[in-house]
């Protein structure tokens, strides 16, 4: 079968992925970018142009947009679907992945009702289009809770309420905000700040219990968050609403590395399974470089640096890399990225622990959308000795409807640790969309 062939192909048109192209485009590389939004930055810059854009456009990279990969293997062979439905093949030397994350969710009764959503899908609803769902409850944990919630007031969108399942003392002992980046520090004032002006400041130790609702969620109950990470009997509240955004911090995206056969590993600060780099971005398949959040999960700034540092050694070792700042570059950018690593394992903290949580899910709450799995269902494969996600996704089909287990494949792994059974992640194979 023919394959279009090219030097280099960056999958993830996000700050990582704007960050490898630029370097690579600079020492006139053949380079084809692949990314699956019509706009190039990422959830990042999904409101405006991110930086260097204007120089990757001009810079003679074939830039695909709208483009969904299938695949990837270890030899640098990319199945992909265009927008029209037409799949082809292409085949690049270096493979650079930039694949970002997706959303951690904390199920409960109700929350596949319409009208609740992740914190990034309602930042996609009002970045694009300027619009709001009229009062919409915050809930959840992590640095993103706050980001959406004052971003939501901030396009004239009514803030119900802003719930976070920690503690006000554990997020300044995980966060550390006096040690914080300035830039961090700054952004966080300002959100606390926009928020206490409405009348919303957060409420720590406070999680959602349950929505209500028939033809969409209309309530939302709050309870407050123990110690134990367990509800407080007779603590709960009824709160209405028009919409409910959710989100637990983020897992990386990590299928393509998989399917390519890169090594992974965990760790919780990183964000959980990622895929492992050495220092100059490279995986464990010698053509195949990651950056960004798949890397461990730490922001755009961390994501970016990374980007650049995968851009130059590729570029090196086609001949260009002394071209591009050589080795006081990269040094620049390793110091960076140790920097924003250090920072991303602190919002880590902040969102670790809702394990804990898992323990009140009750019954009849829906976990794999797709096939209909309850954690009932989970629960009484769990008593009959099938403790792994493997396991359960064979014996209930968890994972394996439309979604390919992008949402319910990382519920699964914090079930399994929130009752005491060690992780692992479930088998992945073509097409992974």
């Amino acid at each position: 079968m023919n394959r279009q062939h090219h030097q280099v192909a960056v999958i993830g048109a996000g700050p990582a992925g704007l960050g490898a192209t630029m370097c690579l485009s600079r020492a006139g590389l053949d380079v084809v970018v692949l990314d699956e939004n019509a706009h190039l930055g990422g959830q990042r810059y999904r409101a405006g142009d991110p930086p260097g854009l204007k120089e990757v456009r001009s810079s003679g990279a074939q830039v695909l947009s709208g483009v969904t990969v299938l695949e990837l293997k270890g030899n640098g062979d990319i199945w992909i679907e265009e927008p029209d439905g037409t799949q082809r093949f292409l085949h690049a030397e270096r493979v650079g992945l930039a694949l970002g994350v997706r959303e951690r969710f904390l199920p409960f009764p109700g929350w596949t009702l319409p009208g609740v959503l992740g914190f990034g899908a309602l930042q996609v609803l009002t970045k694009s289009s300027g619009r709001t769902m009229g009062r919409v409850l915050f809930a959840g944990s992590g640095p993103l809770l706050l980001a959406a919630s004052s971003g939501y007031a901030a396009h004239g969108g009514e803030v119900a309420g802003v719930a976070d399942r920690n503690t006000f003392a554990r997020m300044l002992s995980t966060l550390q905000p006096w040690s914080m980046p300035v830039k961090k520090s700054v952004e966080g004032g300002l959100h606390l700040s926009r928020l206490a002006l409405r009348g919303r400041p957060p409420m720590f130790a406070w999680g959602v219990m349950q929505a209500l609702g028939t033809d969409r969620v209309r309530e939302v109950v709050l309870a407050r968050v123990g110690e134990d990470g367990r509800f407080v009997p007779g603590t709960a509240r009824h709160i209405a609403v028009d919409g409910l955004a959710i989100g637990h911090g983020f897992v990386p995206n990590t299928e393509l590395a998989r399917t390519a056969g890169c090594e992974m590993l965990f760790d919780v600060e990183l964000g959980g399974f990622v895929v492992s780099v050495d220092k100059e971005m490279r995986t464990s398949r010698e053509t195949i470089f990651a950056a960004g959040e798949i890397t461990g999960v730490a922001g755009a700034d961390n994501a970016w640096a990374e980007g650049e540092l995968a851009g130059l050694a590729i570029a090196r070792e086609f001949g260009w890399g002394d071209l591009l700042g050589g080795k006081v570059r990269r040094k620049l950018l390793e110091h960076r990225r140790r920097r924003w690593s250090d920072f991303g394992r602190r919002l880590a903290r902040w969102t670790a622990g809702i394990e804990k949580g898992y323990a009140d899910i009750p019954d009849e709450t829906v976990i794999c959308r797709c096939e209909d799995v309850t954690m009932g269902d989970i629960r009484r494969m769990l008593d009959m000795g099938l403790d792994s996600a493997g396991l359960l996704k064979r014996a209930t089909r968890t994972g394996m409807g439309r979604c390919q287990g992008r949402t319910c494949g990382p519920l699964l792994n914090d079930i399994l640790s929130g009752l005491g059974h060690a992780q692992e992640q479930t088998p992945v194979r073509a097409p992974v969309k």
